[in-house]
């Protein structure tokens, strides 16, 4: 989990991301395709769910 500024949160699964309001509400969901992008790294997560591309490193 990654904690932003603004207090929001930021939950990794293995193929998602779940955006959390500051007040721990769900917002959004983004999932990702395991097989095609590889599994989620917290490493390469934006606090807006974005994700870094690592074809472009």
């Amino acid at each position: 989990m990654i904690v932003a500024r603004d207090g929001s949160y930021t939950v990794m699964g293995l193929a998602q991301i779940d955006l959390l309001n500051p007040g721990g509400e769900f917002v959004r969901r983004t999932t990702m395709d395991p097989m095609t992008t590889g599994v989620v790294r917290a490493d390469l997560a934006l606090p807006d769910g974005r994700v870094i591309d690592q074809t472009e490193r």
